[in-house]
């Protein structure tokens, strides 16, 4: 499989960045382009071919190859480094067949050979940042079931990784790096923590315990509250930048980023460093100027929040009593000064008003009644039979031009066994 054919359908529906590396002599370079750029270059690009090439299996929203700033999270994924363990490639594949598809673990979307070892990606439907947890849990599943095959335990917790591309070259081995779809549709990641690694009964009812116990504690704590706002103001930017709108915001944004800049660090000028680089992002920059002019009021602000938060001092204030704990602004406060819109907020983590936050309570609560089987599960059924229903015909198409079976399972890339399960049903009818 040529590189940019992989990353077309790995990366099908992304958004934001996308990481691009190589090794040359042991030195490491990486570079994140968007994914528009992406989808712009072609399979004989030098980015994707050549000696030792790498794309990161998830999506950034800004360009950063930093867990913490993944947006979309594409795939699980294992890297059997299995000449650790004395298995050759080919004995790995064998024994993933007999042994562990649909037994121990579920068949991956793609089997890729690097030259020394074996990877396994299983596509996931778009999955945000926020289901971190429930991928770790579902990849250390997924390490602890091929840890005989040599799986490296640093993949099993790291949302950054990179992989080779397929069609690009292993230096080590001078062998090209081979790619094998075995299954196009992707992983619903719920439906594979329920069917794979759920939770068992005793652990669940010691977490409801302890749950119980606590009292309400509020999802953000003020340091995280601040680290939050900074990323969404990001975020904004990228949006406004993308839509190509200039005016009517910066300055604001940029004064609500420093000023929560220096709410989590002692350096006040590293912190001001960091506010130039963000209006450098700006489509037309703010003069350094203005950003100087408010820098010693943001400092004073700033070092008020600092001493209460220390002091644990926040407290409401009473009619007329001055503020003495820096600047406290509330979402619906910031939305208004930035002038955020219903569609902007569905990318934020916390700038988000009444309305967002009814949707996503909306939409998590429908997500717990599918997983419970009610109304949902009959639209997923729906979709499901539409799929089937689509692969009839594709399958029907194919018989029809004098296609065999095998030629069939290389066409679609689905699996011998429910190619022949395909072509019966299609003789019943």
């Amino acid at each position: 499989m040529l590189p940019k054919d992989y990353l077309d359908i790995h990366h099908d529906d992304s958004q934001w960045y996308i990481c691009l590396a190589q090794k040359n002599n042991g030195e490491w370079e990486q570079h994140m382009y968007h994914i528009s750029q992406i989808r712009q270059m072609t399979n004989d690009d030098p980015r994707l071919n050549g000696l030792n090439k790498y794309y990161g299996l998830n999506a950034f929203y800004c360009p950063s190859r930093k867990g913490e700033d993944v947006r979309h999270i594409r795939a699980l994924y294992a890297d059997l480094d299995c000449y650790n363990v004395g298995l050759k490639p080919h004995e790995v594949a064998k024994k993933l067949q007999e042994e562990y598809f649909e037994k121990k673990i579920p068949t991956p979307n793609v089997i890729t050979f690097t030259g020394r070892g074996v990877n396994c990606v299983w596509w996931i439907q778009h999955a945000p940042k926020g289901a971190i947890k429930s991928w770790s849990r579902m990849n250390n599943f997924i390490f602890e079931q091929l840890k005989p095959l040599g799986a490296d335990s640093t993949c099993a917790s790291d949302v950054s990784r990179v992989f080779r591309i397929p069609g690009s070259i292993n230096s080590k081995t001078n062998e090209k790096v081979q790619a094998f779809i075995r299954r196009q549709d992707k992983y619903h990641l719920g439906t594979l923590l329920e069917e794979w690694a759920p939770w068992n009964t005793e652990k669940r009812e010691k977490q409801a315990a302890v749950k119980k116990k606590r009292a309400f504690k509020s999802r953000f704590t003020l340091k995280t509250l601040a680290n939050a706002r900074i990323k969404d103001l990001e975020t904004l930017q990228y949006l406004r930048n993308r839509d190509g709108v200039v005016d009517g915001y910066r300055e604001i944004a940029s004064f609500l980023y420093f000023y929560n800049k220096l709410c989590l660090v002692t350096n006040e000028e590293a912190a001001f460093n960091e506010v130039l680089a963000y209006n450098k992002s700006f489509i037309k920059p703010l003069n350094q100027n203005e950003l100087i002019g408010n820098k010693k009021y943001i400092e004073e602000k700033a070092e008020e929040w600092k001493i209460a938060y220390n002091l644990k001092e926040f407290k409401r204030r009473e009619n007329g009593e001055i503020n003495r704990h820096g600047l406290i602004f509330s979402n619906k406060k910031i939305i208004e000064l930035l002038k955020i819109t219903d569609d902007e907020q569905q990318f934020m983590t916390t700038i988000i008003g009444e309305e967002e936050y009814k949707r996503r309570e909306r939409i998590r609560q429908a997500t717990n009644r599918r997983k419970n089987g009610q109304a949902e599960r009959k639209a997923y059924l729906q979709a499901q039979k539409q799929i089937t229903d689509n692969r009839l015909l594709k399958v029907k198409e194919l018989i029809e031009k004098g296609y065999k079976q095998k030629q069939i399972v290389e066409e679609l890339g689905l699996s011998k066994g429910r190619v022949s399960q395909l072509v019966k049903q299609l003789k019943k009818v």
